[in-house]
């Protein structure tokens, strides 16, 4: 079974493990430097952007050996792009919202019959 998290796959303290952090160091800020012009061109996108900066950026604050500088920061900003993934994700229509509360999620009997 492999397992697809640089963190998991190769061990702390390794040259290896080094180039892994390093590589999805890279990764992120390419990510970053590209989520601006995703958001002005492509929303889907840019949500699932988002949303994988913010997974890579916890990644990163979860493996050993990190600085503790450079592990804070990681922790802080996927944070923030979990504020940014849940700002982008679509909002219910206002219509959508009004019928669901019309409707409920089961059937009302009239408040005023008897039976």
């Amino acid at each position: 079974m492999h397992n697809h998290h640089c963190a998991n796959v190769v061990p702390p303290g390794t040259a290896k493990s080094r180039v892994a952090s390093e590589l999805l160091i890279s990764t992120v800020l390419q990510l970053i430097s590209q989520h601006g012009a995703l958001a002005k061109t492509d929303a889907e996108t840019a949500t699932r952007s988002a949303a994988t900066i913010e997974h890579h950026l916890k990644t990163l604050a979860g493996l050993p050996g990190m600085e503790p500088i450079l592990r804070a920061t990681c922790q802080q900003l996927s944070e923030q792009w979990g504020m940014v993934h849940e700002q982008q994700l679509p909002k219910p229509t206002s219509s959508a919202l009004i019928t669901r509360l019309i409707s409920g999620p089961g059937h009302h009997p009239h408040p005023h019959r008897t039976n």
